[in-house]
Formats: C-alpha cells, sequence, structure tokens
C-alpha cells in the first residue's frame, strides 16, 4: 500500500474510565459472570455488580466484590449497605449496563417496568445503553409469554438484545438458549459504546456470493461467505442506522437487529438492490456478484458423457454501475473491489479505475488470497479510497476491526456531506 497513507484500527479503548453495571439475576449460567467482570475490568472500565436475591444462590456477592474491588448490590432495602442507593447513583452514571445472565423472571420485571429489586429499579433510572443476555430453558426461551416480553423491551431504543447460543443446556435439553461466551458478550458490548453518528439513517448492505446455476446442481460462484457484510451491517446497525443486510448464500448468522432479504442469483441481487435503494441514504455494495451468468439453465441434470460440451455465458447487469448513474443513486455509495495484482501499485491504480469508472464515492479495494486474506472470516486489509483524492490504509485486521473502520469512514463523509447539503 501507499507508505504515505494513513492507517485505522478499531479503538479498543472505549471502555477505559466508563462505569459499566454488571446485573447478574439467578440462573446456572451466572458464574459466567465472573468472566465477563474480569474482562470489563482488564478492557479498563469501572465494574459494579448488582444482583437479584436469586443470583445470590449461585454465585456469592463477595466473590464479585474481590473481582472488582466495589461493594456489591443485592438488597434495594438495605440500609445498612453501603451501596444503599446504588440503583438510583449508578443508574445515573453509568455509561453501560450488561445484564448478564438475563432470565426469564428478570426480563419480566424489565418488561413490565417493575422496580422490586435493585437491578430491575436501577434500569428504570438509568438512560444509558442496555444490553440483555438472556439465558434460560430452551422451553422457555420459545414461551410465548417470554417471546412477548422480549418484544416489549426491544421496543425501548436503550435496549439490545443479545441472542442466546444453541447446544445442550445444563437440564440436558439441546436448543436455544445458552448464555453466550464472555469474550462475545465483551464484543458485543463494546459496540454499544459506539457514536450514534448514523442514527435513524436507512443504510443497504449487499454480501456474500451469487450462484448462477448450469443446472439443478452445479453453478458459477466465488468463495466469499458474506463475513464482511454481516460485519458492516452489525456496525452500522451499533451507530443507529436502519439496516437491511441483501444475502447470497452462505452459512453465517447475520446480525439479530438488521433487516435481511436473502438472494441467490446475480438476478435477484439486482432487484433487490434497486428496490431497497430507493429511499436509502447509503449503499454500501460488498457483495461478490458473478460477472458472468449462464444464457441456459437446464432442468435436469446434465449426466457425464463422451462429447466435450461448451458453455455460453451472458454477461449479468454491473449493479454498482447502473446505481451510481441512476436519478436514485442514495447520497453516498461505498463500492468494493476484489484484485488479484500482485503489486501494490497495481492493485491502487485498479481501485482508482473502478472508483471513477462506476461513479462511487467510497471504493475499497483489497487483494484477495494474499497471505489467506479476503475471501472468508479471516483477516483482511485494503486501500480505502475516495473521490476526493483520499487514500487510507485499512488493516490487515479482523473483518470485525475492517468493517469498524469502514463504516466510521462512511459516517464521517456521509454526515460531512449532508452538512455541506444544508
Amino acid at each position: 500500500m501507499d507508505p504515505t497513507s494513513t492507517s485505522t484500527s478499531n479503538d479498543k479503548s472505549l471502555f477505559a474510565g466508563r462505569t459499566v453495571v454488571l446485573g447478574v439475576s439467578g440462573g446456572i449460567a451466572a458464574y459466567k459472570a465472573c468472566e465477563v467482570a474480569r474482562l470489563l475490568l482488564r478492557a479498563g472500565a469501572d465494574v459494579h455488580v448488582m444482583m437479584t436475591n436469586a443470583a445470590t444462590q449461585f454465585v456469592q456477592p463477595l466473590t464479585f466484590q474481590a473481582l472488582t474491588g466495589n461493594p456489591v448490590g443485592t438488597s434495594l432495602l438495605d440500609g445498612s449497605s453501603p451501596v444503599a442507593m446504588a440503583h438510583t447513583e449508578l443508574g445515573l452514571k453509568a455509561d453501560l449496563v450488561i445484564v448478564a445472565p438475563t432470565t426469564a423472571d428478570t426480563l419480566a420485571r424489565f418488561a413490565q417496568g417493575r422496580g422490586d429489586d435493585i437491578l430491575a429499579t436501577t434500569l428504570l433510572v438509568t438512560h444509558c445503553p442496555v444490553l440483555l443476555c438472556p439465558a434460560m430453558n430452551t422451553n422457555m426461551w420459545n414461551n410465548a409469554a417470554v417471546q412477548e416480553n422480549l418484544d416489549t423491551v426491544a421496543r425501548q431504543e436503550r435496549f439490545t438484545i443479545m441472542e442466546p447460543g444453541s447446544g445442550e443446556l445444563a437440564c440436558g435439553v439441546i436448543g436455544p438458549g445458552r448464555l453466550p461466551e464472555p469474550e462475545d458478550i465483551i464484543e458485543y458490548a463494546h459496540t454499544l459504546l459506539r457514536p450514534q453518528d448514523l442514527k435513524g439513517q436507512r443504510v443497504v448492505i449487499t454480501g456474500g456470493p451469487t450462484r448462477e446455476y448450469i443446472d439443478p446442481v452445479r453453478f458459477i460462484s466465488n468463495p466469499a461467505t458474506g463475513s464482511l457484510a454481516i460485519e458492516l451491517a452489525r456496525c452500522a446497525a451499533f451507530r443507529g442506522a436502519n439496516v437491511e443486510l441483501i444475502l447470497g448464500p452462505t452459512h453465517l448468522q447475520p446480525p439479530l437487529n438488521v433487516k435481511v432479504t436473502n438472494i441467490v442469483t446475480a438476478e435477484e441481487m439486482h432487484e433487490a438492490v434497486m428496490k431497497a435503494a430507493k429511499d436509502a441514504n447509503i449503499v454500501c455494495m460488498s457483495a461478490a456478484v458473478a460477472d458472468w451468468t449462464p444464457q441456459e439453465t437446464k432442468a435436469q441434470k446434465e449426466h457425464k458423457s463422451g462429447v466435450e460440451k461448451s458453455l455460453q455465458l451472458s454477461r449479468t447487469t454491473d449493479i454498482l454501475a447502473e446505481l451510481c448513474s441512476s436519478p436514485q443513486k442514495p447520497a453516498l455509495v461505498l463500492g468494493f473491489a476484489a484484485e488479484t495484482h500482485e503489486s501494490d501499485k497495481e492493485l491502487t491504480e485498479a481501485g482508482k479505475d473502478k472508483l471513477f469508472r462506476k461513479g462511487c464515492d467510497l471504493l475499497f479495494v483489497n487483494q484477495v488470497f494474499r497471505t489467506e486474506k479476503g475471501f472468508g472470516p479471516g483477516a483482511s486489509q485494503g486501500l480505502l479510497l475516495s473521490v476526493d483524492g483520499k487514500e487510507v490504509t485499512v488493516g490487515p485486521a479482523s473483518k470485525a476491526d475492517i468493517a469498524d473502520s469502514l463504516i466510521e469512514a462512511v459516517a464521517v463523509h456521509y454526515n460531512q456531506r449532508t452538512a455541506r447539503a444544508s
């Protein structure tokens, strides 16, 4: 990459100096909250733990006090406790609240606005982001009343719900209901401290491959998995955007808090993008769309024979170029280019050519298959180009960090552009 360009990376210090309230409710997964507290402390947070009465039956308050160095809130009415008024004092002071685990009973208290324990009362006072990490028996999780409570809580802007994991639970049932791993909770919570600089903006993101079928069992495609698009969608949503993710075939799970439109072919991608872009503010075109499609798709599987066959292909629609040249072009379009050039100079030149030829505002170009970077969920790096001539090296870093840097750049460019327009 250009040695004079500026590198960006994900800022891992957002917890430093922040006050985090860790709520622990009474489930078998309460022991994992000890690791959540430890990881928060390692990240520089000032951690204050509040426990429901049931939680104290699983983990002793003294454990959390020893870990955090702060008194532990357990009773709303204990006048002898040094944190007797913690539900108001900490509720107003907190930068973030994490409730892990969130049991069905605790969730019901939050949904009903009850204030009959120290944790529920704290959430009535606080205005900061709240991350709920449900953990319970699978049948409880699937119960209509629990799902209704989830919907009620999710309608409150400050609440974010982290979907439980699936697997074998402590009760022996196999299914959803496991508390996510502490590392995943911290990563998820970290993003809630991001600025809300895309709040209310409609962002459309494309991702994954397309499949152009030759017959019912064979198709033309590529190794894309949609991993970067999924992280882009997650980052944009965490910054307050209303996100639609148009996603090709993938085994990866999209984020919970975005609208997902599944497609298979390039033509389906084209139709979905042009429809979604009509009222979008920002479009990020990270999908690896096939450039060619068979002129004919056989109705039955083509069996082997001794005769050589040729495949007639037609060019697919150039979705990025059409979008950027259409009257409905959004205020900002981020394009992507996956290149296989050997040199950084060739990579940059190819990116600049595509940036201006397609007519997008920003373009992220990266070299795929270089030291196993590019396609798939692994590490990546690339060059972010803008029409004003700026070149910024992004990475090498994980797809999550790459996405965070790209969405931050998108937010800056978009807000600068709209500010000038007003």
